[in-house]
């Protein structure tokens, strides 16, 4: 018999990320990144041992942030203006170097089940490493996708948050739909 509480996940859904001013902890608009393929959050922790005579006697493990993975597929010029920085339209993209550095953004993935369940994982505030690679390629018939990869911060001692809903309508009624809805679902 299945344990109740495991969640058997199998594809990716959806993205959303929204821009997130730290200064008032606010969210912008929610953004739906298109062809997603990789939500990866990869907890993270400060560790230390201690020893008497010889041996380990304790462990030290304490959680600190994530490290994260997003993939999309092509190259969303509206994304990366909320994923860095800079100006963007849908035909353009003006990344700034130096100044303030990259945006803080949130970011929710959202995964299917295999009975039908929906897995939604929540990130409170994000910030990429840099800026994701544009590459083309003239050798092999490949789509472009945007790999990114950078952290997940802790605020309020809450770096993500993870709900099950029974069904893709119960989701899509608690999806947030604006800045305030983000964080309402965030913070819940």
């Amino acid at each position: 018999m299945d344990n109740a509480s495991q969640n058997y996940i199998f594809t990716l859904n959806q993205v959303l990320i929204a821009l997130h001013t730290r200064s008032t902890d606010t969210y912008g608009t929610p953004y739906d990144l298109d062809a997603d393929q990789i939500f990866e959050v990869d907890p993270q922790a400060d560790t230390d041992t201690m020893r008497d005579s010889g041996q380990v006697t304790r462990k030290l493990a304490v959680f600190t942030h994530a490290n994260i993975s997003i993939t999309a597929g092509g190259v969303d010029f509206l994304a990366l203006n909320i994923l860095t920085n800079g100006t963007a339209g849908q035909s353009y993209f003006k990344p700034v170097a130096g100044g303030a550095g990259l945006n803080y953004f949130g970011a929710i993935g959202v995964a299917s089940s295999d009975e039908g369940k929906i897995l939604v994982v929540g990130l409170r505030s994000c910030k990429l490493d840099t800026i994701p690679m544009i590459k083309f390629d003239g050798q092999t018939n490949k789509f472009n996708v945007s790999d990114m990869k950078g952290s997940a911060l802790a605020i309020d001692q809450r770096v993500f948050i993870g709900q099950v809903y029974d069904n893709l309508a119960a989701w899509t009624a608690a999806k947030p739909t604006d800045g305030t809805t983000f964080k309402t679902w965030l913070t819940a």
